[in-house]
């Protein structure tokens, strides 16, 4: 599940876009789009600005209450796009060996599921 970023398209709208059969053709090239885009940003040089929309947040203001002195406090919370989680959980399958191998028991969770 996830909350969608500035686009609000969260998952289960991306799973409904990626796996509807009433897109058709257009679902399967999305899909090679997609993997195509993990591919080419985790192989090739990519300049930051070309990242922005990618990597953009929706920021959520959370409450925390007043402090001592009386002042209010607010947590910011940025919620990426649904995409760059997709992207995201692409890579790690496909170098999940490699970074259980690297990471080694530097990291005792590596390639446990969460």
């Amino acid at each position: 599940h996830g909350s969608g970023g500035p686009t609000l398209v969260d998952a289960e709208g991306w799973k409904h876009i990626l796996c509807c059969k009433s897109y058709g053709k257009a679902s399967e090239r999305l899909c090679e789009a997609i993997a195509e885009l993990a591919k080419s940003i985790s192989t090739k040089p990519v300049s930051p600005t070309a990242l922005e929309e990618l990597l953009a947040c929706r920021l959520i203001p959370l409450d925390k209450g007043n402090d001592k002195q009386g002042q209010i406090g607010v947590r910011p919370v940025g919620v990426g796009e649904v995409l760059r989680r997709i992207v995201g959980k692409l890579v790690i399958n496909v170098l999940k060996s490699d970074i259980q191998d690297a990471a080694g028991p530097l990291q005792t969770c590596a390639g446990l599921k969460a």
